[in-house]
């Protein structure tokens, strides 16, 4: 797939031509005050505090269709455990289930109360809705069938949402496995990417923009090793990023930088996708850790790879420790919010709150590490 990507990318770049100019006029329609900027490394990025490293809550889905106390409720919680970012699914499945007809009830909502309490937003870009979809493919992560209507619908949500302050924005998630993109396929990521982004840019030039949150997993496993992904996704491809998002899970255990290989090894220094990483991007392009965390177990719960409340907390507190002191991690959202209602697997129950609300005692030990800015950033 690489090897022929070349030869169409001019052809491509010449469809895109139209495209851009509809974006540049929507831009013009929506823009308003921009923010003040500091210079990234290839472009103008929203600033973030030296010595602080950008930490929240990964919501996902959870707050779609939710009410006003609920969304705020989760922006109140974000504040009390001493961050101030939430990573949301801007899905196209629900903002535009049907072509042309749009529904940013739910998305305005999230962005207008993060707003109300300085919580910045990463919006993921992803999911396609059914009208959008490859023939004969019938799941929600199926990739679009034109990558161009895709970048439309990125440049209309950036076009509404970056005069509001959203100005981060990460393309599909974990499209390295099989579970969120059928058959992965870096060669399409990537040409996905080529028309996104400039799209994305034309609609507002003053972005963050992520590779989309790479799995870990192995060659035994679903899907395609996050370096190597990363890598082939990226020959032939222009991939005008700025950083590159992963989920470096290593529950049951804690997280280690050093040693024999983990998933979060595979960025510290020396680590493979960080080479990667060095090599297509640049020596100062920082890795997003998108998601980490850890299940809990249930009450009397053995066997399993979910953990008690008080493993859960090791294993975040160090995975924030670690990230604190690696100036290239840009970031690092916690996975998740609260756990969701009467959940028996153990992929519902990653809360760092109970799902009535209660804290876990992972929120008192972020609380207590976020107060504490690193001299290493």
């Amino acid at each position: 797939m690489g090897s022929s990507a070349p030869s169409r990318r001019g052809e491509r770049s010449r469809g895109r031509g139209w495209l851009v100019l509809v974006v540049v006029l929507i831009a013009l329609v929506a823009a308003s005050t921009v923010p003040i900027w500091r210079p990234g490394r290839a472009h103008d990025v929203p600033a973030a505090s030296p010595d602080r490293l950008p930490v929240g809550l990964n919501l996902g889905r959870q707050l779609v269709g939710a009410p006003a106390a609920q969304v705020d409720a989760a922006m109140e919680d974000v504040r009390r455990m001493g961050a101030d970012w939430v990573r949301v699914d801007f899905a196209w499945t629900d903002l535009e289930p049907r072509r042309g007809h749009f529904d940013w009830a739910t998305t305005d909502r999230i962005v207008a109360a993060a707003a109300a309490r300085d919580v910045h937003v990463l919006a993921l870009l992803t999911y396609t809705p059914a009208w959008a979809r490859e023939p004969g493919c019938t799941r929600f992560a199926c990739p679009p069938a034109s990558t161009s209507a895709f970048a439309a619908f990125a440049a209309a949500v950036v076009a509404r949402y970056a005069p509001r302050g959203v100005t981060s924005y990460q393309l599909w998630n974990e499209p390295n496995i099989d579970l969120f993109w059928p058959g992965p396929d870096p060669g399409a990521y990537g040409a996905l990417l080529d028309a996104a982004v400039p799209a994305m840019r034309a609609a507002n030039p003053h972005l963050r923009i992520l590779f989309g949150g790479l799995a870990y997993t192995t060659s035994q496993g679903d899907g395609i090793a996050p370096a190597t992904f990363f890598r082939r996704a990226c020959a032939g491809h222009d991939c005008d990023l700025d950083a590159v998002g992963y989920d470096p899970y290593t529950y049951p255990e804690v997280p280690s930088a050093a040693g024999v290989t983990t998933p979060w090894s595979l960025m510290s220094p020396g680590g493979v996708l960080r080479r990667s990483v060095d090599q297509v991007l640049g020596e100062d392009a920082p890795i997003w850790v998108t998601e980490f965390g850890a299940p809990v177990q249930l009450p009397g719960e053995r066997g399993g790879r979910a953990v008690s409340e008080q493993q859960q907390a090791r294993i975040i507190g160090a995975g924030v420790t670690l990230a604190q002191h690696d100036p290239l991690i840009g970031g690092l959202f916690l996975n998740a919010w609260r756990d969701d209602e009467h959940a028996t697997s153990a992929t519902g129950r990653f809360g760092l709150w109970h799902a009535d609300g209660g804290a876990r005692p992972a929120v008192a030990e972020l609380a207590r590490l976020l107060a504490q800015p690193s001299s290493d950033r």
